[in-house]
């Protein structure tokens, strides 16, 4: 059964804009609550906050890369500088802008083919149980959305995200540390 009949969209707008990867405007990483990849239909649908969604042709990871890019750094680049920061082996979470914070997470390995999903740790005010392998997703906006995912996989993900989040802060005090006492930059 396809991912999104499982899906309960029943509170999105009704405003869906079909488009191509590099029509969707770079401001728009800062709106994203949740992206899911239908391959039968090879399109990625987007939530953005105020209930905008679009259909994006291709998978997720060319919108997160395009992304990453327009902050300086490609999605694999930023996957490898979570595996150096943390101990986390799988299903890594990507920095959108190290500014704001803001980090997506998959709900699977990146590598496995099929449907996946990628949801905004920033958008999402709280997570809830709703069956069994079965979660509601309440984001900042008050945007509701069911997803066929186990309530703790969502949890050890956004876990996932406060481990990054942590580790760039100490990184960033020790270079801190090291400027004020050698008055230097670290290189």
């Amino acid at each position: 059964m396809n991912r999104m009949k499982k899906m309960n969209t029943k509170n999105a707008t009704n405003r869906i804009t079909k488009t191509d990867p590099d029509d969707v405007p770079l401001s728009y990483y800062s709106r994203v609550q949740m992206m899911e990849y239908v391959p039968d239909f090879g399109v990625t649908v987007v939530y953005l906050e105020g209930r905008e969604v679009l259909q994006v042709r291709g998978k997720p990871e060319v919108l997160i890369n395009r992304w990453c890019l327009a902050n300086a750094s490609s999605m694999a680049g930023r996957i490898e500088a979570v595996k150096a920061l943390t101990s986390i082996k799988s299903k890594h979470p990507v920095l959108l802008n190290e500014v704001s914070l803001r980090m997506i997470f998959p709900m699977r390995s990146t590598h496995r083919r099929g449907a996946n999903t990628w949801i905004c740790d920033n958008a999402l005010m709280r997570v809830e149980r709703n069956k069994r392998e079965s979660t509601v997703l309440i984001f900042n906006d008050g945007f509701r959305l069911e997803i066929p995912y186990d309530i703790r996989m969502v949890r050890r993900q956004r876990n996932n995200c406060q481990l990054i989040r942590q580790a760039l802060l100490e990184q960033h005090m020790k270079m801190e540390l090291f400027a004020d006492e050698t008055g230097k930059e670290p290189n």
